[in-house]
C-alpha cells in the first residue's frame, strides 16, 4: 500500500489508523481509479487526483491506496479515513466522485494526449453502437409481441411467477422453507456466532462482546465472514444503550426539585383538581373530546 508520503505501508498502518480514528460517523470511504488509458507510474496519477479531490474538499483527506494489475485493465484502490488530518468528519458524495473523475481525466490528457483522445473516440462509439442494439432489440421485441411502447409484459409476469413457482413446490419444501423461516425468528440467546474456538450469543456480557471484538482487530487470522460481525456490533450496540439507559440517573431533575408540585388547572374559568368529584370531571372530558 501507498499514500500521499510513503510508498510502501504495511495494511497494519491503515488498519490502525481506523482504530484511532475513535468516534467517527463515517469509517472509511472506498474509490477505485480506473483510467481509460493506464498511466506508467500509478502512485504518481493517484496522488496527483487525491491532492485536487484535497483542494476541491477544503481538506486535508487521510488516504490508503493499492495498485491492481492482475487484470485487464489496471485500476487503483482507495480508501480515505472518515476524518481528515485536522480531525475533520469528511463526506464524499456523487459531485465529488465526478470530480475526481474529471481530475483523473486532466491528468490522463496532460501526460498521455494521443491516447486519451483515442480513448475518448473509441468509447463514444461503443456508447452509440451499445444505443442502436438496444433500440434494434426494442423494435424487434415490439414487432414479436413480448413489449409494447407503454407496457412491459415481463412486469406482468415478475409479479406472477414467485407464487407460481411457490404453488408448485411439493408440500415437504414448502414446510422446510417455513422452518428455516422460524428459524431466523428464534430468540436472541439461540442466535449464536463462531467466532475465536467458541460460541458466542447476545446473552454474554458487553465486556465479553468488547474484548472479542478487540480479538478480532488484532488477529487477521481469527476474522469472521461479514454479516457473523456485524450481528456481533449489533450486539454490542444494543447493550451500550441499555447500559447508557440503566446509568442515567432517574427521579426528578435539580430544577424540579425547587418547583412545587402543581395539584390544579384551569380550564375556561374553572379550576379543576383531583378531588374534583367523578361527574365534573368525565364532563370537562367529553368537552374537551368533542
Amino acid at each position: 500500500m501507498f499514500n500521499d508520503q510513503e510508498d510502501r505501508l504495511n495494511p497494519r498502518d491503515m488498519r490502525q489508523a481506523i482504530k484511532d480514528l475513535g468516534n467517527s460517523k463515517v469509517i472509511v470511504h472506498k474509490l477505485i481509479l480506473s483510467p481509460e488509458v493506464t498511466p506508467e507510474d500509478k502512485k504518481s496519477y493517484t496522488r496527483d487526483v487525491m491532492k485536487n479531490l484535497s483542494r476541491h474538499k477544503g481538506s486535508d483527506l487521510d488516504w490508503f491506496a493499492v495498485e491492481h494489475n492482475n487484470t485487464d485493465h489496471h485500476h487503483i484502490h482507495v480508501v480515505v479515513l472518515g476524518k481528515d488530518r485536522n480531525g475533520t468528519e469528511v463526506s464524499l458524495n456523487l459531485r465529488d466522485i465526478d470530480q475526481a473523475k474529471e481530475f483523473s481525466d486532466r491528468y490522463i490528457e496532460k501526460h498521455y494526449p494521443r491516447e486519451f483522445e483515442k480513448a475518448r473516440d473509441d468509447r463514444e462509439q461503443k456508447e452509440r453502437e451499445r444505443l442502436e442494439a438496444r433500440k434494434q432489440e426494442q423494435r424487434e421485441h415490439i414487432r414479436e409481441g413480448l413489449e409494447l411502447p407503454w407496457m412491459k409484459k415481463n412486469i406482468i409476469r415478475e409479479q406472477l411467477e414467485p407464487y407460481k413457482k411457490w404453488k408448485e413446490k411439493p408440500q415437504a419444501e414448502r414446510d422446510k422453507s417455513e422452518t428455516e423461516r422460524e428459524k431466523q425468528d428464534r430468540p436472541y440467546f439461540n442466535d449464536t456466532i463462531e467466532a475465536a474456538g467458541r460460541e458466542w450469543s447476545k446473552a454474554n456480557s458487553l465486556e465479553e462482546l468488547r474484548t472479542l471484538d478487540e480479538h478480532l482487530w488484532d488477529n487477521y487470522e481469527d476474522r469472521i465472514p461479514k454479516e457473523k460481525y456485524l450481528k456481533l456490533s449489533g450486539w454490542i450496540r444494543d447493550k451500550e444503550r441499555a447500559k447508557a439507559r440503566a446509568d442515567k440517573p432517574r427521579g426528578k431533575d435539580r430544577d424540579s426539585e425547587d418547583r412545587p408540585e402543581k395539584t390544579s388547572f384551569e380550564y375556561n374559568g374553572k379550576t379543576y383538581t383531583s378531588q374534583d368529584s367523578h361527574k365534573k370531571l368525565t364532563g370537562l372530558a367529553e368537552e374537551l373530546r368533542d
